[in-house]
């Protein structure tokens, strides 16, 4: 049955209300930590580096974690597809890499100082090393790809780096826009997040050799999970606890990143506590009372409840798409998944 066919309550399934139980992302990643449990050795001897300062900040910024989304998405869609060929740990380290990466030059992009509760590489090493390491990382992972000999698996690399380079530039190009068209915001989320997760699942099926309609198919699904996962991301910003984010809260906004919560508060919001909030944003003057006042007006107005309903939207796509594969123990690990980072806290 497709999982469309449910009806949700508040991200929940139907036959899943009477229990009360919501899905912990804690507990389904640890059910997966076989192999992602020797990534990190995989990744710190997989970047070839003569340089002192580029070996300190690579094994800062592998060991420094993360959830380790991608490896498992790549792992659970080669089980999907019954993939267990011998390029399983390389393109699961590849997956990471594009993402570190990313990170790595990110945080220099946007001045970060601080991700999960740790220094950012740029406020340790500064913003030059740190983006020649990003550049090490990204060629690594290419010459990595080449391994393979698999063309089309290469071509969907290369477009997500593009594409999220491209994404970036978007993003920079719509700082402190507060009429900032829902269009643009999606394709800003979907080339700088969802992309990769879309080509890291379609990856296994380049491995296993299959058709061009089930490549479509595991594509769609790490596609749907990784705009499902941003919005969730853009809606934690105003309503989850800091501790628990791993991040400061409420940076977006300071930061000039317009998102959904605030594209859709002003579909509701009076005209004249709308234009407030565009002069503050447009004049780059947004401060704590602002965002004080701004996290009143979307719990008043429900609007991160119409925003998780669009994260909910995208999650069931998802859901659909694995459930079109074959019964099996890593499909049900797949949509659990999918559940648990819909109702994560961090």
């Amino acid at each position: 049955m497709l999982y469309s066919s449910y009806v949700f309550d508040m991200g929940f399934r139907q036959e899943n209300q009477n229990s009360g139980k919501k899905p912990d992302l804690l507990s389904v990643m640890g059910s997966l930590q076989g192999e992602i449990n020797d990534l990190d050795e995989v990744m710190l001897t997989g970047i070839p580096s003569n340089s002192k300062t580029g070996n300190k900040i690579l094994e800062y910024a592998i060991k420094a974690g993360g959830k380790r989304l991608r490896p498992a998405l790549f792992f659970l869609s080669s089980d999907l597809v019954g993939y267990h060929g011998e390029f399983r740990s390389l393109i699961a380290s590849v997956g990471e890499y594009v993402h570190l990466a990313s990170l790595l030059h990110d945080d220099v992009v946007d001045g970060s100082n601080q991700r999960r509760h740790k220094p950012t590489c740029n406020s340790k090493w500064g913003n030059d090393k740190s983006v020649l390491a990003g550049d090490l990382v990204y060629s690594t992972a290419c010459e990595h790809l080449c391994q393979t000999g698999i063309t089309g698996l290469v071509g969907s690399f290369a477009r997500s780096i593009r594409l999220m380079s491209d994404g970036e530039l978007i993003q920079l190009d719509e700082l402190y826009n507060p009429n900032i068209e829902r269009e643009t915001y999606f394709k800003i989320i979907e080339y700088k997040t969802a992309v990769l997760l879309g080509t890291i699942c379609q990856a296994a099926g380049f491995l296993a050799g299959l058709n061009e309609l089930d490549l479509k198919r595991l594509y769609t699904i790490g596609l749907s999970i990784g705009v499902s996962y941003q919005l969730v991301d853009d809606c934690l910003d105003y309503s989850a606890a800091q501790e628990k984010l791993g991040k400061p809260i409420l940076a977006d906004l300071k930061n000039g990143k317009v998102t959904l919560p605030i594209i859709k508060l002003k579909e509701v919001l009076p005209d004249s506590q709308w234009q407030n909030i565009v002069l503050a944003i447009s004049s780059k003057s947004v401060d704590q009372k602002l965002l004080s006042e701004i996290q009143v007006y979307l719990q008043e107005y429900k609007v991160i409840d119409e925003c998780m309903a669009e994260a909910r939207r995208y999650a069931v796509t998802a859901m659909d798409s694995i459930s079109s594969f074959k019964d099996s123990e890593s499909r049900s690990k797949f949509l659990l998944l999918v559940e648990a980072l819909l109702f994560r806290e961090f």
